[in-house]
């Protein structure tokens, strides 16, 4: 399954090395689609056979979904706008 993480550009090189590490309260913010934007970009993240939880909410237009837990980089591709 591929998920999206947007960001802003300037962390692109260190998620690039790191990976998308969670907030304070262990989350890594996804979504099931994408945007663009003149400073962000828009990352492609595959969670095949991802080991932790996701937690996606029941309302129509909120298309957020939760992941609970570091993404390593080796999941994550740049995706052209």
């Amino acid at each position: 399954m591929i998920l999206y993480h947007t960001t802003l550009k300037k962390n692109l090189v260190s998620i690039k090395e790191k990976g998308l590490i969670p907030s304070k309260f262990g989350i890594v913010y996804l979504s099931d689609s994408w945007w663009k934007g003149e400073e962000y970009v828009t990352l492609e993240v595959n969670m095949n056979n991802y080991p932790h939880r996701l937690s996606t909410f029941n309302e129509p237009n909120l298309d957020e979904i939760l992941c609970w837990g570091h993404i390593e980089p080796y999941r994550i591709k740049e995706r052209i706008n």
